[in-house]
């Protein structure tokens, strides 16, 4: 395993520990099942999924802007705030650079 990948789990692990060791909804402590989502009203300043590591540094940056939850909390989470029509053709448009 590399150096970096060994950083980013261990500051995974942390995080989910400050976040409550748990799934904000159901309770799910399985850190494997884990996820860390967007809230409401912050995903576009994100743009596309950038990888795990690139998500780990920005809950540590931010941690108020994302929830701990279960991957199937996760589902349930985004099926429910699906983005408004103007927030998709952002997200469509979206160039990180």
């Amino acid at each position: 395993m590399a150096r970096g990948n060994k950083y980013y789990q261990e500051l995974r692990l942390k995080l989910i520990q400050q976040f409550g060791g748990k799934c904000e909804k159901c309770e799910e402590p399985d850190t494997t099942k884990l996820h860390f989502a967007h809230k409401i009203g912050h995903r576009l300043n994100y743009g596309r999924s950038r990888g795990s590591n690139h998500r780990t540094r920005e809950v540590q940056k931010e941690p108020g802007k994302f929830l701990l939850l279960c991957n199937l909390c996760h589902l349930q989470y985004d099926r429910e705030n699906q983005p408004t029509e103007e927030e998709q053709r952002q997200i469509d448009n979206y160039v990180p650079f």
